[in-house]
């Protein structure tokens, strides 16, 4: 057991909430001593995350949290997707950042509206993209509330720079976006293929969609028990394409979102696309204590 002194404290707060040394308020309270007493750090705290300098800290931990923070590079087949440029990557990226802010630093939001809002924060150009309609009386290179009532995207998981992420370069993937929501959501890691497995991408087959695909090759051990805890998620993801935009057929065929949470702790749950899957993950009290535990591991 070791006991903080007000300085340390101090500092923890500071480095946690700001990435930089304490500032002469926060100082002053350690001075004094009163920093030592929960309900000064409370104060301290609430003062900082109203502070301009919360937002980069709360942009990183976005980035980290969602396992985003190498979209700018991400490799996508740019013969299939041309439209997905550079601009549009940096776009989705501020547009999940600024999202992040304008949720739980302006609005007092929480976890919740970070999962079911409908709306978000874009520009005329990532609007476009997604084939939605932008605000109205702003610049067209100026981020602003979009709102997507009745629209495909929304809170978080719709994201562009979440969907293009958690997929392969010409495809989506039922696999990296089960993982995202079992690992980071759910605070449930798994574990590694079996030595041995040559893990493999199943190919793109003419009349075939990515479900039929991957279903395919989970449906036999050793592939199986790990799988039925991933694909069913990563199954509801299936309207968003590759690289973030949304889609109702694929090979021919309407896309089958419907899936599945089973083994949790108790978010266990059918749906039937990703907004269905939000609600079901904002009404868990294992999605909230994960939330809680990835600041917790953050800082």
């Amino acid at each position: 057991w070791y006991e903080l002194s007000a300085h340390e404290i101090a500092s923890q707060l500071s480095y946690l909430l700001w990435g930089t040394m304490p500032d002469d308020i926060l100082f002053a309270a350690a001075d004094s001593g009163a920093l030592l007493e929960p309900a000064e750090i409370k104060s301290q705290a609430i003062r900082m995350i109203a502070m301009p300098q919360m937002q980069a800290m709360l942009s990183h931990f976005g980035r980290l949290w969602l396992d985003i923070d190498n979209l700018l590079s991400l490799p996508k087949d740019g013969a299939s997707f041309p439209a997905f440029t550079e601009s549009v990557r940096a776009s989705m990226l501020e547009e999940t950042e600024r999202f992040l802010g304008h949720v739980l630093l302006e609005n007092n939001g929480t976890l919740t509206d970070l999962l079911v809002a409908d709306y978000s924060i874009m520009n005329a150009d990532l609007a476009a993209y997604y084939g939605v309609e932008p605000s109205t009386g702003s610049p067209s290179d100026a981020f602003t509330v979009t709102d997507l009532s009745g629209q495909p995207y929304g809170g978080i998981l719709r994201h562009g720079s979440v969907t293009s992420r958690h997929a392969f370069p010409s495809q989506s993937s039922p696999i990296h976006r089960g993982v995202l929501v079992r690992e980071r959501l759910l605070c449930q890691e798994l574990p590694p293929p079996p030595p041995g497995i040559v893990v493999q991408i199943p190919t793109l087959k003419e009349g075939m969609t990515t479900r039929e695909r991957f279903a395919a090759h989970s449906e036999q051990e050793p592939c199986h028990s790990c799988h039925e805890l991933i694909d069913p998620i990563g199954f509801g993801f299936e309207s968003f394409d590759a690289v973030g935009r949304h889609r109702a057929m694929e090979a021919g065929k309407s896309v089958d979102v419907n899936g599945a949470i089973v083994n949790s702790l108790s978010s266990d749950g059918t749906f039937s696309g990703v907004a269905d899957l939000s609600n079901l993950l904002a009404e868990s009290t294992e999605v909230h204590e994960c939330f809680a535990l990835q600041w917790f591991r953050y800082g």
